[in-house]
């Protein structure tokens, strides 16, 4: 989907914003290799595609919400009941770069991957295939 798209579908214009465009190769150093300029001007004019997005909660930082209402800050108790036994819980593996455990919502229109911090809230939400907590779109 271009931002152009996903911009219609949610009915309102999409501000670009993020830390950066990343290509889905093997992390060395625990850095990925960078596509384009960190501050997605690379994006602008042109019509992207991506099939896997991930955000995280930042301070002062927008809010992402899921067709259904769940946002950053959206506790436990509200995502489960939300999504109630489509909702799958995922414990954190052994190692990896981002070794998380949360929750996993596979649907035929795509999967959703939920990180909650401490206090049970939700800090990141990934979308695309094959997406989990642990690896985000990777």
């Amino acid at each position: 989907m271009t931002v152009a798209q996903a911009s219609t579908a949610a009915g309102e214009p999409l501000i670009e914003v993020g830390d950066g465009v990343w290509k889905n190769v093997r992390v060395v150093g625990q850095t990925y290799e960078p596509v384009g300029d960190p501050g997605l001007s690379a994006l602008f004019g042109s019509s992207p595609t991506t099939t896997c997005l991930e955000a995280t909660a930042a301070a002062n930082g927008p809010d992402v919400y899921t067709a259904e209402g769940v946002h950053f800050g959206t506790s436990k108790d509200t995502l489960t009941a939300t999504y109630g036994d489509r909702l799958e819980y995922v414990p954190a593996p052994a190692t990896g770069i981002k070794p998380s455990a949360g929750y996993l919502l596979r649907e035929s229109a795509g999967d959703l991957a939920f990180v909650l911090d401490a206090d049970e809230h939700i800090i990141s939400i990934s979308a695309g295939p094959g997406v989990l907590p642990s690896t985000a779109c990777g």
